[in-house]
């Protein structure tokens, strides 16, 4: 069943679909992919469920060879996408025939891309997903990124049809962004003045991975100490470090961990910042439980509209 040849891994490309689910409380991480609205869409664009495993790549994309028709979708970061060296556009669906090649050029705008293939990724589940965790060689091609020789199966689907999404669908990834978060579990572990700090002043991306992005800006001081008694983590919750400066945690991160959580971001906000790189700034919004809540169940209509859109 040998569909893709691998030419070139890139900088990291990995299989993830939308993650693990039920598996924290046995220490295992959820994983998955890092912008779920352009991991979604590029399957939507291949008639694919959501979930469907795909290849997520970072800042440099992968060179694949088709060893098989089938179609094919970008979604999520310009990586200057080219089908035998002829440039395509993101957001679209093409046909490919054996000996295509699929290449990247260089980085326009955002930070993580998507291949979504029309079929399925032929690599087994790991609790109930093909996830790639590579910290503990799990999920995914053999539990790590791709490189140079690494031919991935694919049962294609034939008759895919051609589809575009709509250009009002289409994200956007600035250098600046305000990020919409609810204050809490531990807000109250912090002084008026860091609170403040937090809420007004900028901070700027500085490295990160799948796990986490850490921040630099405003000092914030826990009153009640740097550290805590363990507990579980969310997706998006920014921690505290002893040095005063946060963490956001991503898909990769922890199951728990004993540093205060001042605030949680919401879903699209965490999307947002998956797009972003080093040196670009941000702002915290607050917003309450009931405002997260609503955007919440507002961006899975959206996605609920494309799907219609592309039927």
């Amino acid at each position: 069943m040998s569909s893709v040849r691998v030419l070139e891994g890139g900088l990291c490309t990995t299989i993830q679909d939308l993650g693990r689910r039920g598996m924290l409380g046995f220490g295992i991480p959820a994983c998955g992919v890092m912008d779920v609205f352009s991991a979604s869409v590029a399957n939507l664009l291949m008639g694919n469920s959501r979930d469907e495993a795909l290849l997520e790549m970072f800042y440099t994309g992968a060179s694949l060879e088709f060893l098989k028709p089938m179609h094919i979708a970008i979604g999520g970061a310009d990586l200057s996408p080219k089908l035998n060296g002829m440039a395509i556009c993101n957001w679209e669906s093409y046909a490919v025939k054996p000996g295509d090649i699929l290449s990247f050029g260089g980085l326009k705008m955002g930070v993580c891309a998507y291949v979504a293939f029309s079929g399925v990724l032929e690599v087994p589940q790991v609790h109930g997903s093909k996830a790639t965790f590579m910290r503990a060689q799990m999920g995914g091609f053999l539990g790590r990124k791709l490189q140079k020789g690494d031919i991935l199966p694919i049962r294609a689907y034939p008759g895919c049809q051609k589809r575009s999404l709509q250009e009002r669908y289409r994200p956007l990834y600035p250098s600046c962004a305000h990020l919409h978060a609810v204050l809490a579990p531990q807000d109250h572990y912090f002084d008026t003045q860091s609170m403040e700090c937090f809420l007004h002043a900028p901070y700027s991306l500085s490295r990160g991975d799948r796990m986490g992005i850490f921040l630099e800006g405003p000092t914030l001081s826990a009153s009640q100490g740097a550290e805590m008694i363990s507990e579980p983590l969310a997706l998006g919750s920014i921690q505290v470090l002893p040095n005063g400066q946060p963490l956001i945690l991503m898909a990769d991160r922890q199951t728990v961990g004993g540093y205060p959580k001042i605030a949680t971001l919401t879903l699209e906000s965490v999307i947002a910042l998956a797009q972003m790189r080093p040196k670009n700034s941000v702002h915290f919004v607050p917003c309450s439980v009931a405002e997260a809540q609503e955007k919440y169940r507002a961006f899975y209509q959206n996605l609920a509209q494309i799907a219609k859109s592309l039927d």
